[in-house]
């Protein structure tokens, strides 16, 4: 994260031109390898923003290996929602580190989040859905960031394709990033970190990350997860009085759940966050860009305002849209006879109408019911009527029934 530097602050690099094309005209801000400037680019004639390792500390192995690290990682990647390097590079003259980048005209997400508190659950998939994307763009090219925080995510206004004013973000800060490039022939090549030591920071950092482990791109989703988390709730899942302590808490504590701090319109996001946060990294979505379509399909389809949490399926239910009015319909009735556990999704009843009246056939089906055994018994009826007349008739012909005149009355 990059803090505002003072105002009032000299500094011997103002008006320094580097690599004979970037000319520091402004301090933007300060971070922990160094100063961020705004410059102007010579050659492309625009404003730029350059990031310059602290010269106090150039020639330090460490610092030299992770700011080299970082520019290639950065440098490597190409996206809408990751910051665009331009160049980087060692001066010849004092050995002095450089790193030169779009400028973007906006604040980071920790800031908003600082000054507007919780964010409506759509707007913060949305922005959650334009960060996976950065990361899983980034992991497609061996890239781990192993930072994500609200403070590495810069927020701006841009014009979308229909000229209205949207707002978008970027991730930047490849600082800590790991770089899985088994052909690199870098000199400086081995591992930035030591073995069992923690960087990063401690409120966005995976179960793993905190134990000093190996990543893979899993520890970044879980540090979306603790974004997201922030952005619907107004605070972190964790806090302590020290940072070893909140990283205790990544490793072991449950966080507690959104739904008990803010209300939901739909208990798939908060299905969503947890999935994410799992502490076991197998638990968690395979990916950045398994998560972003879980989240792109829930805001495709109308929220689930009537259902809660633990009412909702036992798996992330995501069918298509032409499904949403069936679905929107239903919730788990308490009342009704036990099933089976997959079978956990039943049709609402009415909780005002006593529950023996479920069993009561509607009217109309009562009034089918009646025309059809009316149906049925006129035309047994007619059966009856129709046997006994053919029997008499076939009776008569074969001169088996015998007529017996009336009284008073000659037989012929």
């Amino acid at each position: 994260m990059v803090s505002p530097a003072s105002p009032t602050a000299a500094d011997p690099l103002l008006g320094r031109t580097l690599a004979e094309r970037f000319e520091l005209t402004a301090v933007l801000g300060e971070g922990a390898m160094g100063k961020v400037y705004r410059a102007h680019h010579a050659t492309l004639k625009k404003a730029v923003a350059v990031k310059v390792l602290r010269p106090q500390e150039g020639g330090k192995v460490q610092r030299l290996r992770r700011f080299k690290a970082e520019a290639r990682a950065a440098s490597r990647l190409d996206h809408p929602n990751v910051i665009r390097i331009f160049d980087f590079g060692i001066e010849d003259t004092d050995g002095l580190l450089y790193l030169a980048m779009e400028l973007l005209e906006g604040e980071d997400l920790q800031v908003r989040l600082d000054r507007e508190g919780a964010f409506d659950p759509r707007r913060a998939f949305e922005f959650g859905i334009e960060i996976l994307a950065a990361l899983a763009h980034a992991h497609t090219q061996g890239v781990i960031h192993r930072d994500v925080k609200p403070g590495n995510i810069i927020l701006f206004r841009r014009v979308d394709d229909d000229g209205r004013e949207v707002d978008s973000l970027k991730v930047l800060d490849f600082g800590l990033a790991k770089i899985l490039d088994p052909e690199s022939n870098d000199v400086s090549g081995g591992p930035i970190t030591r073995k069992g030591a923690v960087f990063g920071t401690p409120a966005y950092m995976s179960p793993e990350q905190a134990r000093g482990e190996v990543l893979d791109a899993r520890s970044d989703v879980y540090s979306v997860g603790v974004i997201l988390y922030r952005m619907l709730t107004g605070d972190v899942p964790f806090r302590a009085d020290s940072p070893w302590g909140v990283l205790r808490m990544q490793i072991a504590d449950e966080a507690t759940p959104i739904s008990d701090s803010v209300e939901l319109v739909d208990p798939r996001i908060e299905r969503v966050v947890q999935k994410a946060m799992q502490k076991r990294p197998e638990d968690r979505y395979e990916s950045a860009r398994a998560m972003r379509q879980a989240m792109i399909e829930v805001l495709e389809t109308p929220f689930v305002a009537s259902a809660r949490v633990d009412e909702a399926p036992t798996e992330m239910d995501l069918r298509p849209a032409s499904e949403a009015a069936r679905r929107a319909a239903t919730v788990v009735d308490r009342e009704a006879p036990r099933r089976a556990a997959s079978d956990t999704v039943f049709l609402l009843r009415d909780k005002k109408r006593p529950s023996v009246e479920a069993s009561k056939p509607p009217p109309a089906l009562e009034k089918d019911t009646s025309l059809r055994w009316a149906a049925w018994s006129g035309f047994l009826a007619l059966l009856l009527v129709l046997a006994l007349g053919a029997y008499v008739y076939f009776s008569l012909e074969r001169g088996d029934v015998d007529i017996v005149a009336p009284p008073g009355v000659t037989q012929p």
